[in-house]
């Protein structure tokens, strides 16, 4: 909506868009993971090596498990962070999937925390201070 038209007192709430995780992965807590779109897109490489595809064609095709984003941020091969994590595929052993939760919301804040830190400083950088947030 433009800016000139929009009803005095509203705020604009456009929300940032999110990847979805594999309904198969809903249920074990991961409803309550928020990936950011924009953030995945950082990593269109590694889908493309893990998946021949891209975020966009993954995200038509349901989103991906909890393992397969956290590879994908991690920008490693699904195997490979089954080893750098310490993860097991079985389901006896091995750390579970709040585990994986875990790892994928530590590396969503430290992303969130750095596009807050770029937003201040272009921000700082335009003769506003902090102040001028909104």
């Amino acid at each position: 909506m433009n800016e000139s038209k929009r009803p005095p007192g509203k705020v604009p709430t456009d929300r940032p868009k999110l990847f979805p995780i594999h309904r198969n992965s809903q249920g074990l807590g991961a409803e309550r993971l928020k990936v950011p779109w924009t953030m995945m897109e950082e990593h269109e490489r590694q889908a493309d090596i893990n998946h021949g595809q891209t975020i966009k064609r993954l995200a038509e095709r349901g989103g991906c498990s909890l393992l397969e984003i956290l590879a994908i941020l991690a920008d490693m091969k699904p195997n490979q962070v089954v080893h750098a994590f310490g993860l097991s595929l079985g389901r006896s052993e091995g750390i579970g999937s709040s585990d994986i939760i875990g790892e994928i919301q530590k590396r969503v804040d430290l992303w969130n925390s750095e596009q807050l830190r770029k937003s201040r400083r272009e921000v700082h950088e335009n003769g506003y201070s902090d102040n001028d947030l909104v």
